[in-house]
């Protein structure tokens, strides 16, 4: 019940695969309109051959405050019994009350003594006031987070740490306050590239060329679902006080689809920056994503609350450094790589100066570019799904030698 890509638990399940006899996966079924925009972008799984079977839940939106009443018993009647099967359960933390499943899969597995893996990707804790002072958010509603929805989803951590034989934490101050001390929790990076989706060196030499001619515009680029805390409109306004301060060149590329676009591009024409902008739709596949980075020199990344999505990962694995707000899941990821620009957060004019001084002088650029592709080999998909593989096998024999897995007839 853990919202993983398909690529993630293929590899997992290969890791593992010497263990469990079938990984089974139980989350809600896509609408039809979320098919029809991602299908694309959805990997296939043959089930009989790769022993990984998916299961729908009925629940129908989670923008909903609860289930339907009709929904209920069924939704508690399948956790329960896949539960009481199961001898790993890999869930997560319950974001929304749509997906507090994910949880109840947890007190399910306590109550039946199952061993359970719990992972929390983000630190959610600042985001609501962000999303607050950046005016995305209103006080009804922060408040509401603060008093009731911020506790629960700690209070589902503290019970995962007191309770669960594993907890995997994305960041390091979540790691440091909720598990410094303790074995079974472990900070991780949740990364999707794979070893050889990493930048060639002849791509880094082409890109580092580019960046030696002035005359050469600086190519921008920012990725990912277009939402509003995105913060890309905060972008574009950035961009127009760079125009209006210095006449080097650039181009700010926005790649992905949602339901910003129109009004991103609005934007852009009453800034008058239009022609310095150009939107691309998501790449078909992984493959053809990290084939149009190929072009860009500099990811910008401008959100408006805490953010740990794959797109920054997957810039540093195109050797794309990254300028970005000072989030703490930015200053993480420059703690880490070496390979972030950091300014302060929804600071327009002083993220407009550092950009205008990196398009004066480019040589950091191509400098953390180096940086960017030293991480990402160090931090690949494999890598980290080794680790955890890793990690689950000591969960199931703490004494045991995980480089060598005994078969055993189990499920996850």
């Amino acid at each position: 019940v853990e919202r993983v890509s398909g690529e993630q638990w293929q590899a997992l399940a290969k890791n593992l695969r010497g263990v469990f006899d079938r990984f089974v996966l139980v989350a809600p079924r896509l609408s039809t309109e979320e098919y029809e925009r991602t299908k694309t972008t959805l990997l296939h799984i043959h089930e009989m051959e790769e022993k990984i079977f998916a299961e729908s839940l009925p629940i129908r939106s989670e923008k909903k405050l609860l289930w339907g009443w009709r929904d209920v018993n069924v939704i508690l009647s399948q956790l329960g019994q896949r539960t009481r099967e199961s001898d790993l359960l890999h869930s997560e933390l319950s974001m929304t009350w749509g997906g507090s499943f994910t949880f109840l899969a947890i007190l399910f597995a306590l109550y039946y003594k199952r061993k359970t893996l719990f992972v929390v990707d983000r630190d959610f804790r600042r985001s609501a006031t962000l999303e607050l002072l950046a005016g995305h958010r209103s006080l009804g509603s922060w408040l509401l987070c603060k008093l009731l929805c911020d506790p629960l989803r700690q209070l589902q951590i503290a019970i995962a740490v007191r309770f669960c034989n594993l907890v995997l934490l994305q960041g390091r101050k979540l790691k440091h306050n909720w598990g410094a001390n303790n074995p079974r929790v472990h900070e991780f990076l949740d990364a999707a590239h794979s070893a050889a989706q990493i930048a060639a060196p002849e791509i880094l030499a082409k890109r580092a060329s580019a960046l030696c001619d002035p005359e050469q515009p600086l190519e921008l680029v920012a990725l990912g679902r277009l939402t509003p805390t995105k913060g890309i409109e905060e972008t574009l306004r950035m961009l127009a006080r760079v125009r209006e301060r210095s006449a080097l060149p650039f181009r700010f590329h926005i790649v992905g689809e949602g339901e910003e676009r129109a009004h991103l591009q609005g934007i852009a024409e009453a800034l008058r920056i239009a022609r310095f902008v150009a939107f691309h739709d998501a790449p078909p596949s992984r493959a053809a994503l990290f084939e149009k980075l190929q072009n860009f020199h500099l990811l910008l990344a401008t959100p408006i609350c805490d953010d740990a999505a794959h797109d920054a990962l997957d810039a540093l694995a195109s050797g794309l450094p990254i300028l970005a707000y000072d989030t703490a899941y930015s200053r993480d990821l420059a703690r880490k790589s070496g390979a972030v620009f950091l300014s302060p957060w929804q600071d327009l004019r002083r993220l407009s100066t550092h950009l205008i001084e990196l398009n004066k002088n480019r040589a950091p650029i191509a400098e953390k570019a180096e940086r960017a592709i030293a991480f990402a080999k160090t931090n690949t998909q494999e890598a980290w799904i080794e680790q955890r593989a890793v990690w689950t096998l000591q969960v199931l024999n703490p004494f045991a030698d995980t480089s060598f897995p005994i078969r055993h007839s189990r499920n996850l």
